[in-house]
């Protein structure tokens, strides 16, 4: 569980740094991303979400799957 968190941490940030490059390059100012900084919002705010049920979840004694 917890390695398929770091991975999807590691996902998200790799995410972040190409925007990063893509908005770097964007010369006309694309009209879409506006949009694509929210839903990488949106999916960090849902990760962050998620790790902290898992964590309520082990911490309670649950299972974490």
């Amino acid at each position: 569980m917890f390695a398929e968190m770091e991975e999807s941490e590691v996902d998200l940030e790799r995410f972040r740094s190409w925007v990063a490059k893509i908005e770097a390059w964007d010369y006309f100012g694309a009209s879409l991303g506006k949009q694509v900084r929210a839903e990488l919002g949106r999916a960090a705010s849902a990760l962050a979400a998620f790790e902290a049920a898992a964590l309520a979840r082990e911490d309670a004694g649950g299972p974490t799957r």
